[in-house]
């Protein structure tokens, strides 16, 4: 459960007055983080924003980007300009990141399994946390 005490010492040092320590020195959180992500660049950058201080270059940070062709209806379901602006906003923020991406359009469910898949399997984590670009403050949808 050291990994628990980590986290938790990571969230909170930038809040305690020792924000000034190199992001390269701070000890790594332990576990890999994965970013799921769809056709919404602003959600995302605030996202990788709060994340980046809390987080070492040590770190491992994998953006899963899904894409925004259908193939079943052979249609666009997304802007290709935003789904591009979140992937180079994700290199601009973690330049070491990984990104995994596809042209097509998985869908919320299957992107989630690519990145468990990825992160448990390949990756063979214990711990792990995911964070859906859309968990940001957005306006209430119509009713």
């Amino acid at each position: 459960m050291d990994w628990i005490k980590r986290v938790g010492d990571a969230f909170w040092h930038p809040f305690s007055g020792g924000a000034q320590q190199a992001k390269a020195d701070r000890q790594p959180l332990g576990f890999d983080i994965a970013i799921l992500s769809f056709d919404r660049p602003n959600y995302l950058a605030k996202t990788l924003k709060s994340l980046r201080p809390q987080m070492s270059t040590k770190d491992r940070v994998t953006l899963f980007q899904d894409g925004n062709f259908d193939p079943h209806t052979n249609t666009a379901v997304a802007s290709w300009k935003n789904i591009q602006a979140c992937v180079d906003i994700f290199r601009q923020i973690f330049p070491w990141g990984e990104i995994v991406e596809t042209r097509e359009n998985l869908g919320i469910a299957f992107n989630y399994e690519r990145a468990e898949t990825h992160v448990f399997e390949k990756m063979e984590q214990k711990p792990a946390s995911s964070l859906r670009t859309t968990s940001c403050s957005r306006p209430a949808s119509p009713v």
